[in-house]
């Protein structure tokens, strides 16, 4: 899925975001 790899670019953040939360 080479679209799941640029989502994770956002979704990165938002997984950390999430974390910290």
């Amino acid at each position: 899925d080479e679209w799941e790899q640029e989502q994770c670019q956002w979704c990165d953040e938002v997984k950390q975001v999430l974390e910290k939360s």
